[in-house]
């Protein structure tokens, strides 16, 4: 694992010359509220869609979180490095099952001018979101996180009790 500053982590990126190896995937990081429109269009916060835009990703892949009741939206360069934390989340589980759980559920969305993209009734409903419901979209690095505001603070409260 390669960590020489938050903008060029790229676990991808060891052992490899500079002329093999793959771009780092853009880094994503803060926490932003939204809500979920009752056209089920939602719209992909600035600060995200701006860091996206530089790095030339127009789509994201948007599934179920691992061990969550929340999204995961991932540009297509950070697509193997979910499916790594997927597979060391879910040891318990056979690969095929913990990978069924995430590509099952798998949707690329493209966002237009404004940032706004569609998502999935299917996917919506894994994650509780209702229309009109407060959202919020968490950047963790490699990929944003789409949590029911509500929930993520009831998991924040139990994170924090944790990691004093």
């Amino acid at each position: 694992m390669v960590v020489q500053g938050l903008r060029e982590f790229h676990p991808m990126a060891v052992g490899r010359d500079k002329r093999q190896r793959a771009k780092a995937p853009p880094e994503l990081w803060g926490v932003v509220p939204s809500s979920f429109n009752p056209d089920e269009r939602m719209v992909l916060p600035s600060c995200f869609r701006k860091v996206l835009e530089e790095a030339g990703v127009g789509t994201l892949i948007v599934t179920r979180a691992p061990l969550e009741a929340a999204l995961v939206l991932c540009p297509q360069a950070s697509w193997r490095l979910l499916m790594r934390f997927v597979r060391s989340c879910v040891p318990q589980a056979p690969t095929y099952e913990g990978h069924r759980f995430v590509l099952a559920y798998r949707w690329t969305v493209r966002w237009d001018a404004k940032g706004r993209f569609l998502l999935a009734q299917d996917l919506a409903h894994y994650a509780d979101l209702k229309s009109l419901s407060p959202v919020l979209f968490v950047g963790t690095g490699p990929w944003v996180e789409l949590w029911k505001a509500e929930r993520y603070r009831e998991r924040k409260e139990q994170w924090d009790k944790s990691f004093p």
